[in-house]
């Protein structure tokens, strides 16, 4: 009888362990066992698509992606250069005579420097107020031209200086000192990479003296030609120069 209830005894753990299944014993300490960490294949095969020295930046969107491939772009211009020329603004605050004079005279330069092919005088009237560098970019494609220069120039006609002292003999005279600013600006756009390569700038500040009638009755004077005048002068001498320096970079 004795031996019956051992046996019974012993057989009643095996019952329990059997019964209960998927159920998880806890161990010695009370805790429950961790389990092993999986091993992730995906990982390593990621790591094994890395070029040396690279890591993928999820962190830039598409449009950052974008930037920093215009960045690392390497422009290496053709000589003779064909170019495009664009005088931005169709309107202007000085006579348009002597604005397009000037215009037409650096054309001309444009087109006696040997290291120019071609040059494409594009119009103002094919782009719109809202028109975009993109939108450019396309239109100088169309004329074929591999550089596009970009003309933006602005004027801000005789003024009087007051700041200036005024001495016994321009209170006789009634002379007074006139400032007269011109501001010339051209972007050179590589169409094919869609970026800036140079930009080249003329501020030119002229002052003399009038009697306030004479501006007066000319709202367009001396001054403000003659400020304008030596602006595109040395506009198109930087120009000419900035040209130089770019057919030396690109070892042509």
């Amino acid at each position: 009888m004795n031996k019956l209830l051992a046996v019974l005894f012993l057989m009643i753990p095996l019952t329990i362990s059997c019964t209960t299944g998927s159920s998880v014993s806890p161990n010695v300490s009370g805790a429950f066992p961790q389990s092993s960490p999986s091993s992730t294949p995906s990982d390593s095969n990621t790591l094994g698509n890395l070029k040396l020295g690279t890591l993928p930046d999820t962190s830039l969107s598409d449009d950052e992606q974008r930037l920093a491939g215009l960045i690392a772009r390497k422009v290496k211009a053709e000589f003779p250069l064909k170019v495009g020329v664009l005088l931005y603004k169709s309107t202007s605050n000085v006579q348009d005579k002597n604005r397009k004079d000037n215009y037409t005279k650096y054309i001309d330069k444009l087109k006696s420097n040997s290291n120019i092919g071609s040059v494409q005088e594009i119009s103002t009237s094919l782009i719109g107020s809202d028109s975009s560098i993109e939108d450019l970019r396309k239109l100088a494609a169309r004329f074929q031209v591999s550089t596009l220069l970009i003309v933006n120039d602005n004027y801000l006609s005789a003024r009087e200086n007051k700041d200036n002292i005024i001495t016994p003999i321009d209170i006789v005279s009634g002379l007074r000192d006139w400032e007269s600013t011109a501001n010339i600006e051209v972007f050179a756009l590589d169409i094919l990479n869609g970026v800036f390569v140079s930009t080249i700038s003329s501020k030119i500040t002229k002052s003399d003296k009038y009697s306030k009638s004479s501006v007066n009755e000319n709202s367009e004077n001396a001054l403000t030609i003659k400020t304008m005048n030596d602006a595109w002068n040395d506009i198109n001498l930087k120009t000419e120069q900035k040209i130089a320096e770019f057919k030396q970079q690109s070892g042509t």
